[in-house]
């Protein structure tokens, strides 16, 4: 009998495979060596800025001067529990198409949402009116308006 014999292309196939093999080795071998395993938690953090970028750098507190971009207003009322107490004010602005407005409250000069489910009558810009300051999910609005008798 005749021992085998080994093409040319037997060669070149056997070559790739151990070729192939080689490679995926290497991979491992890197994979291995620059895993993110064992690294400390606070490394792996990741941030959102106010302008949606991903930061390294943690937000600054709530309480630093540097947070304009939160959209906080001092010229309007904190949020709190529900005022009992009767307020009056002017009509700043009143959209009738779209049903809403601003009334600026005559003790604290701060403008307070209204819609208009909440008037007991109609009133225009300029109209003085008495309402009462309720908190909602936006912040403060005034409820139960009413015109006053100039």
């Amino acid at each position: 009998m005749s021992s085998s014999q080994i093409t040319a292309n037997k060669k070149d196939r056997e070559s790739k495979k151990r070729k192939k093999r080689q490679e995926k080795d290497d991979k491992r071998e890197d994979r291995k060596t620059n895993s993110n395993k064992g690294k400390d938690f606070s490394e792996m953090l990741a941030y959102v800025d106010e302008y949606g970028n991903l930061t390294t750098t943690p937000p600054k507190p709530a309480g630093s001067e540097d947070n304009a971009a939160s959209g906080k207003r001092s010229d309007r009322y904190e949020r709190g529990p529900a005022d009992k107490a009767a307020h009056q004010g002017i009509v700043e602005f009143f959209n009738t198409q779209k049903r809403f407005g601003f009334i600026i409250d005559s003790k604290s000069k701060k403008k307070i949402f209204f819609h208009a489910n909440d008037l007991k009558e109609p009133v225009k810009e300029q109209d003085q009116v008495e309402f009462l300051v309720e908190p909602s999910s936006k912040g403060p609005k005034a409820v139960q308006i009413a015109k006053l008798a100039n």
